[in-house]
């Protein structure tokens, strides 16, 4: 009842481009207060459940004070254009450990050894 007087209202100010905003914040929200730390894996392909699980508490680990310890509800992806390795995001934090990535930072760095 109340998300179809909610959807009337947005429908009736013309405010239907601000859903996807609004469905965000709320996510932030129900996170915060159900405990809930959204981590999103994209690998270059499929791996086993426990090893995606030890990359994802190394990095709360890093990313997350241990007081803020939360619950941690896993997303994964598979993205073949990584070539190898993985990229974790948690909350505004990412960690990049993909081949692709690996890949771009050496060139930088020897663009710059080699200019300097």
């Amino acid at each position: 009842m109340i998300a179809r007087r909610f959807l009337l209202l947005l429908r009736r100010r013309r405010h239907w481009r601000m859903l996807p905003q609004i469905i965000r914040q709320f996510d932030q929200v129900l996170e915060r207060e159900e405990g809930l730390i959204a981590v999103r894996v994209t690998t270059a392909r499929a791996h086993g459940a426990e090893e995606e699980r030890e990359w994802v508490r190394t990095v709360v680990r890093a990313v997350i004070p241990e007081k803020e310890k939360r619950r941690v509800e896993l997303e994964r992806a598979v993205d073949p254009a990584l070539v190898g390795g993985f990229v974790i995001r948690v909350k505004d934090k990412v960690v990049d450990g993909s081949v692709h990535s690996f890949v771009r930072q050496l060139r930088d760095r020897l663009q710059s050894a080699t200019r300097g």
